[in-house]
């Protein structure tokens, strides 16, 4: 990585980013790659790709629509308006 690369990198997401900056940002990138070296040479070619590091099962219902009648849905939510569940903000 040189700075080249990282103002180009600043460029495309539009940042604005002072000399200063872009000199800490870039030899904190480049220690960044210096660690993921010994990374990038482990050799991965068996190793089948895994999408959850952990042996958990999802025992959850599978997802699927019912039917249901409006007073049935107002009947179960503690705040219902014009046939949506209005719930308290999560964001200030």
């Amino acid at each position: 990585m040189d700075m080249a690369e990282l103002e180009k990198a600043i460029g495309t997401i539009k940042i604005a980013v002072s000399d200063t900056e872009k000199e800490e940002l870039l030899a904190g990138l480049k220690d960044f790659l210096r660690w993921l070296e010994p990374v990038k040479k482990i050799d991965t070619a068996n190793v089948e790709p895994a999408f959850f590091s952990h042996g958990a099962v999802n025992i959850l219902r599978e997802d699927r629509s019912e039917k249901a009648d409006i007073s049935t849905l107002r009947r179960a939510a503690p705040d219902f308006d014009e046939g949506f569940y209005r719930v308290p903000p999560v964001i200030d």
